[in-house]
């Protein structure tokens, strides 16, 4: 009897973590597929948010038994032709769809690696096409991710659904993707965002927290994964250079830097504009300006979340920072060590490192 205790208990207990697991994912997945939860009001996402912490709650004590489980599993991520991505928000599907997709004459893909000012820019060219009067409240669009679809993604509007903004009827699709997968047109334009390697790094790391809380990764294995081809959408060198170089032979490609952006940012928005032959008064420019700053964009995270909220995590805010120098946040050789494994990528690469982020040239 006693040995049989032993041995039914546990697997009871592992029953049950299962079956709790279960419906949680289903829950969030759910939650994840196309407008359930960015095209609801802002009203109805609150009251989402707080019955998603409301059930975060009562799964807390099991996490630590998952995490034992799950150990390793960023090395682990499906692929799609050799390439990381998270199975999550994306699948073998939505990857095929967006490689075969015929870009349209007015589609506007902002591209960026992850982490790297991809909702900012998706913002700045939302109101570039709208002149500064951009609606994501309830009688407008609602949320930015109802707004520009994710391509390669199960998550928000679909490009079939996906509203047409702006005099020139444009879409404004986001993707991760490298150039050996994005789907190219003459016709259509691609923006681009480079952030610091290391800067990077840290916003991936605070967001796979906010997204899983005690379930994430811990530093060194992110770490270790980040300066890998396990890397979701590919390391951070290659996805760099690939753009670079398309920017560079293409005249429908726009190269930008994250760190121009906080710099100067009304001259970042200036910069889009004319690349999207859009002419702005000043008045617009400057209403522009302030509905891109961080500022806003923090105060009203519900229009930009890059996520639904995560049962896993309960309360969380993905804009965490925002800085130009996050990689100042890093320690120092975790700094050396994406440093290096960016210097050895970047080796015979037509990328200007030197000009951009010396401290990766230099080492």
């Amino acid at each position: 009897m006693y040995r049989f205790i032993v041995v039914t208990i546990p697997i009871i207990v592992l029953a049950a973590i299962i079956a709790i697991f279960s419906y949680t994912f289903g829950y969030q997945t759910k939650l994840i597929r196309g407008l359930t939860y960015f095209g609801a009001t802002r009203e109805e996402r609150r009251v989402l948010h707080k019955e998603i912490a409301k059930r975060s709650q009562f799964i807390q004590p099991f996490l630590l038994i998952l995490k034992l489980l799950t150990r390793g599993s960023l090395n682990k991520s499906p692929r799609y032709k050799n390439l990381a991505y998270p199975p999550q928000v994306c699948n073998q599907t939505t990857f095929a769809f967006a490689e075969n997709y015929q870009p349209k004459k007015n589609d506007i893909f902002v591209a960026t690696q992850m982490k790297c000012g991809t909702t900012w820019m998706q913002q700045i060219v939302f109101e570039v096409l709208s002149r500064g009067r951009g609606d994501l409240s309830d009688t407008g669009y609602r949320h930015l991710q109802a707004v520009s679809p994710w391509i390669e993604s199960c998550q928000g509007v679909s490009v079939a659904e996906a509203p047409l903004i702006g005099d020139s009827a444009s879409r404004i699709i986001k993707t991760h993707l490298p150039t050996k997968l994005c789907p190219y047109s003459p016709q259509a334009r691609y923006i681009y965002v480079a952030r610091h390697p290391v800067s990077c790094f840290a916003s991936t790391y605070d967001f796979q927290h906010a997204l899983t809380g005690s379930l994430a990764a811990d530093k060194d294995t992110a770490l270790a994964w980040f300066c890998s081809d396990a890397m979701h959408w590919g390391p951070w060198p290659d996805h760099v250079a690939g753009w670079w170089d398309w920017a560079e032979t293409r005249e429908n490609v726009l190269f930008m830097h994250y760190e121009e952006m906080k710099d100067d940012l009304k001259g970042a928005i200036g910069k889009v504009a004319a690349f999207l032959n859009q002419s702005l008064t000043e008045a617009e420019l400057d209403a522009i300006e302030g509905k891109c700053s961080f500022e806003y964009m923090r105060h009203n995270e519900d229009m930009f979340e890059m996520a639904p909220p995560s049962i896993l995590a309960g309360k969380r805010t993905l804009f965490k920072s925002g800085a130009r120098d996050r990689h100042k946040d890093i320690l120092p050789e975790q700094h050396d060590q994406i440093l290096h494994h960016c210097r050895e990528r970047l080796q015979g690469r037509c990328y200007p490192v030197a000009k951009y982020y010396p401290d990766i040239r230099s080492g």
